[in-house]
């Protein structure tokens, strides 16, 4: 990638929407293989050549604000993501309607709320991503279930439990079906909380198989949230 930015920028000048292209998948590359400052660097300076080159209404310039927002994200910069999901999904929903992109940003949106501890703000952007997975997928695809869990467990944080019931075990028989399930660990721990109150017994199992999923996936984090959560229900027995 780098000669080709090269090339690109020798023969079309720095400014030319297709040294922006060059530098949005050099940016993927590098946040994938953990580069992260480098890859907002050049995220950065696509976006600034797509605003200049083709404006802000470009399908491009919002994808470029898309990724940007998926990196503030993952780096736990989550006011920058915000406003790069907000800012790309006025373009997008516009533009390209119902699509994967769309999707994906309401999403991403539901889960920065979510890590931002703004819960209620988060549930209109699950809502909103389960309808269009749905809508493009099918009801019982294995992406379902990401928007699935992330809006039971916004809703357990919110106790609002029955609600919340539901949908985590409607997540959880569609990721019982993969061969490996993703994020189980989550999702096991989210319904455990959900279930305590109406069924301690499968909650304390659901809970103790969480940990198990975080042990092995060496997130010692959660492991020790897990444990303290089934300490507290042990001292609670009568």
């Amino acid at each position: 990638y780098a000669r080709a930015l090269a090339v690109c920028e020798q023969r079309l000048g720095p400014e030319h929407p297709d040294v922006a292209a060059v530098l949005n998948n050099m940016a993927l590359l590098e946040d994938a293989q953990g580069r992260h400052e480098l890859a907002r660097a050049q995220l950065e300076r696509a976006l600034q050549i797509r605003r200049r080159t083709l404006g802000e209404e470009h399908p491009a310039t919002a994808t470029t604000r898309m990724n940007l927002g998926t990196l503030s994200l993952a780096t736990g910069d989550f006011e920058a993501a915000v406003t790069q999901f907000e800012q790309a999904l006025a373009v997008l929903s516009r533009v390209q309607g119902v699509d994967a992109d769309v999707a994906d940003i309401r999403y991403n949106l539901g889960v920065t709320q979510h890590l931002r501890k703004q819960f209620e703000l988060a549930l209109p952007h699950y809502r909103a991503a389960l309808e269009l997975f749905e809508r493009m997928k099918g009801a019982d695809h294995p992406d379902v279930a990401y928007p699935l869990t992330g809006l039971g467990g916004a809703l357990v944080e919110l106790h609002r439990d029955v609600e919340a019931r539901e949908l985590l075990e409607r997540a959880l028989a569609i990721r019982s079906r993969e061969v490996k399930p993703v994020d189980i660990g989550e999702l096991r721990f989210a319904l455990a909380r959900a279930l305590l109150r109406v069924d301690r017994d499968r909650a304390i199992v659901l809970a103790t198989q969480a940990r198990g999923d975080y042990h092995r996936d060496g997130d010692q984090d959660q492991v020790q949230s897990i444990d303290a959560w089934l300490a507290g229900q042990v001292d609670r027995r009568p």
